[in-house]
């Protein structure tokens, strides 16, 4: 990895970016260093907190050499884990069957959802009734959408949803704070139905996505 003022080298035994400077980095001047996705740095696997201290910088300069020192700023990164999608009944046509759809995944420590925001499930292949985006959730507690929760068990409504056609994409609006483990049940007379071609098992193809504040997630395949 290289830019006008630097080269720079990861070392995945220390979890350590050098940035050796190619030309004087004045004093006073903001300097933005940025490392493209191709370079294949990959995030925590539990996510980030906001404003982590274990991030740090430091420098060996000459004219002066500095400790590490924490970063001012940390954007927040949610993760999804321990995640489990499943059907019932396990059949694809090409015509397509409804089935029962069971979601199960736990949040980070750091990370809730406030109402508002969305957790996305991108299903690529799964099919609704119809095109457009429609609801699946109806106004009254245990229609489609149920989650189950740490409440000693009991049923109880946590999410709006919806589903689209056109990005294939099943949105869960969270109507409480939401954190820590959830199960996600919708009833098959949503009619989300199985791609014709069937699902692969642990395929990479389905993921979780959120635009929570507290931990935003651009897309994690973890099934």
């Amino acid at each position: 990895m290289s830019s006008l003022n630097f080269h720079g080298a990861w070392s995945a035994s220390i979890s350590t970016i050098t940035l050796t400077a190619s030309q004087p980095v004045a004093a006073k001047v903001v300097t933005i260093v940025k490392i493209e996705a191709v370079q294949g740095i990959q995030m925590p696997v539990h996510g980030v907190a906001a404003n982590e201290t274990a991030f740090t910088v430091s420098t060996a300069a000459r004219l002066g050499p500095t400790l590490p020192v924490v970063f001012r700023k940390v954007s927040p990164i949610g993760a999804f884990l321990s995640t489990e999608l499943d059907v019932n009944p396990k059949v694809a046509t090409v015509s397509g069957i409804a089935v029962d759809l069971v979601i199960r995944f736990t949040l980070n420590q750091n990370l809730t959802v406030v109402p508002g925001e969305t957790i996305f499930l991108h299903l690529p292949g799964f099919r609704g009734k119809r095109n457009g985006t429609y609801n699946v959730l109806a106004e009254t507690i245990g229609d489609y959408i149920i989650v189950v929760g740490p409440l000693s068990g009991r049923m109880f409504r946590v999410f709006s949803g919806s589903w689209s056609n056109v990005t294939e994409t099943l949105s869960l609006v969270a109507n409480s704070n939401v954190k820590g483990s959830v199960y996600v049940t919708i009833s098959k007379e949503s009619s989300l139905a199985l791609p014709g071609t069937g699902l692969v098992a642990n395929s990479s193809c389905a993921y979780l996505s959120t635009n929570a504040a507290l931990g935003p997630s651009a897309g994690q395949s973890r099934f």
